[in-house]
């Protein structure tokens, strides 16, 4: 139901087949530098999804505070043969994330 390369846009997946999916996506980021926040987005043939995105990464480094998690549950109605669904990360503050790990992206094809 998709296609998927690993080793060329490894950030895409390739929907093969026409009807409604259910997209989950949950990830864990860790940070060594105060105030980052990043922003994930979900993109349909490279358009922001509305309601694709989470925002709850920020990391303030006070009293050990390093990690930060984001979840996104999402259904895909009607989608096209060959729509690409991407993640795009944007960082919203100052600072680089020091590890993106622990990032699960699951689309479960739900039928024509």
């Amino acid at each position: 139901t998709y296609s998927h390369d690993t080793a060329t846009n490894s950030q895409e997946v390739e929907l093969m087949q026409k009807g409604d999916y259910l997209l989950i996506y949950n990830d864990v980021l860790t940070s060594s530098t105060a105030r980052v926040n990043a922003t994930v987005d979900i993109n349909i043939d490279g358009i922001k999804l509305p309601g694709g995105s989470t925002s709850t990464h920020y990391v303030r480094i006070s009293n050990g505070h390093t990690q930060s998690s984001g979840s996104i549950v999402l259904p895909l109605r009607s989608m096209a043969a060959g729509s690409v669904v991407s993640i795009t990360t944007i960082q919203e503050a100052s600072g680089t994330l020091t590890t993106f790990a622990d990032a699960h992206f699951i689309l479960v094809y739900k039928g024509p």
